[in-house]
């Protein structure tokens, strides 16, 4: 019944992903959820999904590593639940950030999500995107030549975009004073 939900919400279109894409709807669906995490406002979710789709590309992001918080936060709660017992899970925070670095070994399932770590796209989706978030996975903005972001932290849920490692260390210096 999930997946038929699913299925009609998305809609057989979105699913047939062109093969000049060079992505599988799995993967689609991966980047959604990475974008879902991180987008505030829908106008901001194919920029977003610029970055990463741009980031893929070895001639502009040579590591292609990703370096998503969210990929992260998803490790870091993955890791967590595990250490509860089964009837706390409904009482647990998730994306509520970290308390401390990640271990330096992982499981190996969850290894590929340290975006950090691990080049390219994580093995799966992080959450469950939204039409917006798989949308913006689907046509991303990859013209702007973005390579970073970083939420403003005004209350206004935009985000400071920047082409330069430089230009995105005057918006980080900016925006997280805050």
């Amino acid at each position: 019944m999930m997946l038929d939900k699913f299925a009609s919400a998305v809609g057989d279109a979105r699913m047939r992903v062109p093969a000049e894409r060079g992505l599988s709807f799995y993967e689609i669906l991966t980047l959604a959820s990475i974008v879902e995490q991180e987008a505030v406002l829908d106008e901001e979710r194919p920029l977003i999904a610029g970055v990463y789709q741009n980031r893929l590309n070895r001639k502009l992001w040579p590591t292609r590593l990703f370096q998503s918080d969210p990929t992260v936060f998803y490790v870091n709660d993955t890791l967590n639940l595990a250490k509860l017992p089964f009837e706390e899970w409904l009482s647990y925070a998730f994306w509520s950030g970290l308390k401390g670095p990640l271990p330096d070994r992982l499981p190996d399932a969850l290894a590929g999500y340290n975006t950090y770590t691990s080049p390219g796209l994580p093995p799966g989706p992080i959450c469950s995107p939204t039409t917006a978030s798989i949308d913006a996975a689907l046509a991303p903005n990859t013209g702007t030549g973005y390579l970073f972001f970083v939420a403003k932290g005004d209350g206004s849920g935009t985000s400071a975009f920047a082409k330069t490692l430089a230009e995105h260390l005057r918006n980080v210096a900016l925006y997280t004073k805050r």
